[in-house]
């Protein structure tokens, strides 16, 4: 399954997928927008728990109105995890990219 070029909420996105899990194997998601603090973590957790996931790729995916590129040298424009145990590191790196984009965004308005 390929979702693309949409915002949503942790929520909306895990509900979604949630509601294909039985047969989800391959799941990308391509300029996909989320606002919230945590809301990738949430969604990479309950991927890394679907019983027929595969493979995961996020391509140019946002958080807020930053690309993660724009905010992390660690994590690329496209990412392509084959193993539930790199889903964790992804997150993890995600957590770093949102703290380094608030400290951005508070710099900026400081500004």
């Amino acid at each position: 399954m390929e979702l693309a070029r949409f915002e949503a909420t942790a929520a909306e996105l895990i509900k979604m997928l949630l509601r294909h899990q039985s047969t989800l194997e391959e799941i990308t998601l391509r300029e996909v927008k989320m606002n919230e603090a945590g809301s990738w973590t949430s969604v990479l957790s309950t991927v890394r728990d679907m019983p027929q996931f595969h493979s995961f790729t996020m391509k140019q995916c946002l958080i807020g109105d930053w690309f993660f590129t724009d905010v992390s040298d660690e994590i690329d424009a496209v990412v392509s995890i084959k193993d539930k145990e790199r889903i964790e590191g992804l997150a993890a790196q995600i957590e770093i990219a949102s703290a380094e984009m608030a400290a951005k965004l508070r710099l900026d308005l400081e500004i």
